[in-house]
């Protein structure tokens, strides 16, 4: 199967998961993570009418966009895996969000160099975030903790240059995913009622999506199924 026939089908499934969870269909948004595929791959996609991709490596997001945006304005990226704040560099001014918003001291080398780029001239709007979530207690996974995520959404509403949208997890695998998913959603629910935004959740990937628009992700992160399916 190609990127065509791989997107079709994944497009096909939010579809029917956002009806099945009775949301309107515009709810929902699919990011193609792009970490299988290089610019060629991401300029077949924009030609099939997607627009929203994921770069989890900060110079691939560097690399890629720097090939394509200039004959593809119409792209829009994100930066979804961690990094490291040696590294923004290579996102402030590509990325229109970053998903993977883990500690204070991120936060802050982010604005930093927003102020640094615009005091060149570079025009640059406040960065949008996400406060990564840890739930369970896999090594592997990154992120915060619930209380401290809470904690650090306070922090960044006082904060130049950074527009907190919501909240990003990826699932355990030491449980059910539909677990995970709906803790976030009450975690969620306690952040509004605390007055911070929580217009975007980034929940749900190749497979676990369904569960994840079921429990209210507004941005569902698939790769392998797009680029990388049997």
């Amino acid at each position: 199967m190609g990127i065509a026939e791989n997107l079709k089908r994944v497009q096909e499934r939010v579809r029917q998961a956002t009806v099945s969870a009775g949301r309107p269909l515009n709810s929902v948004r699919l990011l193609a993570a792009s970490k299988r595929t290089d610019a060629d791959g991401i300029i077949e996609t924009l030609g099939l009418g997607h627009t929203l991709f994921g770069e989890n490596r900060a110079q691939a997001l560097r690399d890629k966009h720097d090939v394509v945006a200039p004959n593809h304005p119409e792209a829009e990226w994100h930066f979804i895996g961690y990094l490291q704040k040696n590294k923004v560099k290579y996102v402030v001014g590509r990325a229109s969000m970053v998903h993977s918003l883990d500690s204070l001291e991120l936060a802050k080398a982010l604005s930093k160099r927003i102020d640094q780029q615009r005091n060149t001239g570079v025009s640059l709007e406040p960065l949008s975030v996400l406060v990564q979530v840890k739930l369970g207690t896999e090594d592997s996974k990154t992120g915060i903790a619930p209380e401290p995520a809470l904690k650090l959404c306070e922090t960044l509403m006082e904060m130049p240059n950074i527009h907190l949208k919501g909240l990003m997890n990826i699932a355990p695998l030491e449980g059910p995913p539909e677990q995970w998913f709906a803790e976030m959603a009450q975690l969620a629910e306690r952040a509004r009622a605390e007055g911070f935004p929580m217009e975007e959740m980034s929940m749900g990937m190749s497979g676990d999506m369904e569960s994840a628009i079921q429990h209210g992700s507004t941005i569902v992160r698939v790769g392998s199924d797009i680029y990388w399916a049997e």
